[in-house]
């Protein structure tokens, strides 16, 4: 639980303004590095986008930390995980602005 307790802590500590809360995004190791994670993250960035709110999220390897760079997102804090864990890296990428139109 302690993970949890984590996780939670440093969700409320960096983000007190509405935001999308993106919890879990995965692909199989042997689909990596094809475009699918960018696929599936790109919706939810341009519903954000749409609404004016920043994205949040926490995750635990270097590579996804790259990963969601590339998508606009910057490091808000590192953390290092109870019980000699890995690390936490909390991430924001603030809304693009939304081009109308007519």
């Amino acid at each position: 639980m302690s993970l949890f307790s984590t996780l939670d802590e440093n969700h409320k500590r960096d983000m007190s303004q509405p935001h999308y809360y993106l919890e879990m995004l995965g692909v199989a190791p042997a689909y990596q590095g094809q475009g699918i994670g960018s696929l599936l993250l790109q919706p939810v960035l341009k519903q954000a986008d749409t609404e004016g709110l920043p994205c949040y999220l926490q995750t635990t390897t270097e590579k996804a930390v790259r990963f969601y760079q590339k998508h606009g997102f910057e490091v808000l804090r590192t953390v290092e995980l109870p019980k000699g864990g890995s690390q936490l890296w909390t991430m924001k990428r603030s809304p693009k602005q939304v081009i109308s139109q007519l």
